[in-house]
């Protein structure tokens, strides 16, 4: 398990990067530079512009799911891999009312 001290790093480093794509994507929407891009462009733009806003959807997800996984190392939670059914040495639901 990582050290606290470094969770707490990473936390504070992941949480600045989080708000400064926040800030990006509503100083872009608000300026209606978004709005813009799509009216003025050609269908080339327009395709590069959906990419770009897939990219910035992406990375702001995967940089949320860090954050949120240094906040639980920094409280010291310890996150487990949850066993599904049907796994090895697993039953499913209905074997179980078969015995």
């Amino acid at each position: 398990m990582r050290s606290r001290r470094r969770a707490a790093v990473e936390a504070v480093l992941l949480a600045v990067i989080v708000g400064l794509l926040i800030w990006h994507t509503a100083y872009w929407h608000a300026s209606g530079e978004h709005r813009r891009m799509f009216e003025e462009s050609e269908m080339g733009m327009q395709i590069l512009t959906a990419v770009y806003n897939l990219g910035l959807v992406l990375a702001t997800g995967a940089s949320i799911g860090l954050l949120m996984l240094r906040v639980t190392e920094l409280l010291g939670y310890r996150v487990d891999e949850i066993e599904h059914f049907g796994d090895e040495g697993g039953r499913r639901p209905e074997e179980a009312d078969e015995r």
